[in-house]
Protein backbone atom coordinates (compact mmCIF):
# COMPACT_ATOMS: atom_id res chain seq x y z
CA UNK A 1 0.00 0.00 0.00
CA UNK A 2 2.77 2.38 0.87
CA UNK A 3 4.96 1.84 -2.34
CA UNK A 4 1.63 2.68 -4.28
CA UNK A 5 0.72 6.19 -2.95
CA UNK A 6 4.21 6.85 -2.95
CA UNK A 7 4.86 5.48 -6.45
CA UNK A 8 1.57 7.92 -7.24
CA UNK A 9 3.06 10.93 -5.67
CA UNK A 10 6.01 10.46 -7.49
CA UNK A 11 4.34 9.90 -10.80
CA UNK A 12 4.11 14.36 -12.17
CA UNK A 13 8.24 14.32 -11.13
CA UNK A 14 9.23 11.35 -13.77
CA UNK A 15 10.87 13.90 -15.56
CA UNK A 16 12.83 15.61 -12.03
CA UNK A 17 13.79 12.03 -10.76
CA UNK A 18 16.79 9.48 -11.46
CA UNK A 19 17.64 6.42 -9.09
CA UNK A 20 15.95 4.43 -6.33
CA UNK A 21 13.02 6.69 -5.11
CA UNK A 22 13.80 4.05 -1.78
CA UNK A 23 17.35 5.31 -1.83
CA UNK A 24 18.63 6.26 1.95
CA UNK A 25 19.60 9.75 0.48
CA UNK A 26 18.57 12.03 -2.20
CA UNK A 27 20.95 14.52 -4.19
CA UNK A 28 19.27 17.66 -5.22
CA UNK A 29 20.57 19.88 -7.44
CA UNK A 30 19.13 22.31 -10.27
CA UNK A 31 20.05 22.05 -14.05
CA UNK A 32 22.96 19.32 -14.88
CA UNK A 33 24.29 17.10 -12.03
CA UNK A 34 28.27 16.52 -13.54
CA UNK A 35 29.29 13.10 -14.05
CA UNK A 36 32.13 13.64 -12.23
CA UNK A 37 30.38 15.33 -8.90
CA UNK A 38 27.31 12.01 -9.61
CA UNK A 39 30.44 9.73 -9.85
CA UNK A 40 32.13 11.41 -6.47
CA UNK A 41 28.99 11.33 -4.90
CA UNK A 42 28.12 7.77 -5.39
CA UNK A 43 31.53 6.72 -4.70
CA UNK A 44 31.10 8.38 -1.31
CA UNK A 45 27.95 6.81 -0.61
CA UNK A 46 29.30 3.15 -1.24
CA UNK A 47 32.06 3.88 1.15
CA UNK A 48 29.31 4.72 3.62
CA UNK A 49 27.54 1.30 3.03
CA UNK A 50 24.42 3.46 1.06
CA UNK A 51 23.86 1.63 -2.39
CA UNK A 52 21.42 3.20 -3.91
CA UNK A 53 20.95 7.09 -4.10
CA UNK A 54 18.24 8.96 -5.81
CA UNK A 55 18.69 12.01 -7.17
CA UNK A 56 16.57 14.59 -8.17
CA UNK A 57 16.20 18.08 -10.81
CA UNK A 58 14.62 20.92 -8.58
CA UNK A 59 14.89 23.23 -11.93
CA UNK A 60 11.72 24.20 -13.11
CA UNK A 61 9.67 23.46 -9.97
CA UNK A 62 7.46 25.62 -7.81
CA UNK A 63 7.87 25.76 -4.37
CA UNK A 64 5.10 23.37 -3.29
CA UNK A 65 6.31 21.31 -5.96
CA UNK A 66 9.77 21.03 -4.19
CA UNK A 67 8.00 20.14 -0.93
CA UNK A 68 5.61 17.40 -2.75
CA UNK A 69 9.04 15.90 -4.55
CA UNK A 70 10.89 15.88 -1.46
CA UNK A 71 8.14 14.18 1.08
CA UNK A 72 7.04 11.69 -1.30
CA UNK A 73 11.00 10.77 -2.01
CA UNK A 74 11.00 10.55 2.35
CA UNK A 75 14.92 9.95 1.87
CA UNK A 76 16.61 9.77 5.22
CA UNK A 77 18.92 12.44 3.84
CA UNK A 78 19.46 15.25 1.62
CA UNK A 79 22.55 16.08 -0.42
CA UNK A 80 22.21 19.64 -1.35
CA UNK A 81 24.90 20.41 -4.62
CA UNK A 82 24.98 23.91 -5.09
CA UNK A 83 23.92 27.28 -4.47
CA UNK A 84 20.91 26.92 -6.70
CA UNK A 85 19.57 24.17 -5.12
CA UNK A 86 20.24 25.02 -1.47
CA UNK A 87 18.27 28.70 -2.74
CA UNK A 88 15.60 26.69 -3.98
CA UNK A 89 15.09 24.26 -1.22
CA UNK A 90 15.40 27.09 1.50
CA UNK A 91 12.29 29.10 -0.93
CA UNK A 92 9.89 25.68 -0.60
CA UNK A 93 10.98 25.33 2.99
CA UNK A 94 10.64 28.99 4.09
CA UNK A 95 14.27 28.69 5.52
CA UNK A 96 17.98 28.99 4.76
CA UNK A 97 19.93 26.01 4.44
CA UNK A 98 23.92 26.89 5.48
CA UNK A 99 26.18 26.18 2.59
CA UNK A 100 29.15 23.78 2.98
CA UNK A 101 27.87 22.59 5.89
CA UNK A 102 25.21 20.68 7.65
CA UNK A 103 22.04 20.94 9.14
CA UNK A 104 18.28 19.39 9.37
CA UNK A 105 15.65 20.58 7.10
CA UNK A 106 12.57 19.91 8.95
CA UNK A 107 14.27 16.91 11.06
CA UNK A 108 15.60 15.12 8.10
CA UNK A 109 19.57 15.72 7.95
CA UNK A 110 21.34 17.77 4.84
CA UNK A 111 24.81 18.56 3.83
CA UNK A 112 25.16 21.34 1.72
CA UNK A 113 27.76 22.37 -0.75
CA UNK A 114 27.90 25.76 -2.71
CA UNK A 115 29.64 24.20 -5.19
CA UNK A 116 30.87 20.45 -4.80
CA UNK A 117 32.35 20.57 -8.39
CA UNK A 118 34.76 23.13 -7.66
CA UNK A 119 35.55 21.83 -4.22
CA UNK A 120 36.86 18.40 -6.02
CA UNK A 121 40.07 20.17 -7.39
CA UNK A 122 41.91 21.21 -3.99
CA UNK A 123 42.02 18.54 -1.46
CA UNK A 124 41.20 20.10 1.56
CA UNK A 125 38.04 20.87 0.63
CA UNK A 126 37.15 17.62 -0.71
CA UNK A 127 38.26 16.36 2.59
CA UNK A 128 35.98 18.56 4.26
CA UNK A 129 33.52 17.61 1.96
CA UNK A 130 33.72 13.88 3.06
CA UNK A 131 33.56 15.38 6.64
CA UNK A 132 30.17 16.86 5.81
CA UNK A 133 29.07 13.92 4.15
CA UNK A 134 30.07 11.23 6.87
CA UNK A 135 27.44 13.51 8.84
CA UNK A 136 24.67 12.11 7.16
CA UNK A 137 25.70 8.57 8.21
CA UNK A 138 26.07 9.81 12.21
CA UNK A 139 22.97 11.01 12.17
CA UNK A 140 21.61 7.93 11.90
CA UNK A 141 24.15 5.68 13.76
Amino acid sequence: MYSQAKAEQLAPFGHAVDGDPDAFACVVYVGQLADVVRTALEASFRRLEYDQVCHANLAALEPGQVIALVEALDPMALVVVGRDAASVLGEAYRCELALDDHGTLLGRPYAAFASFEEDMDQPKLKQRNWALLKTLKASHA
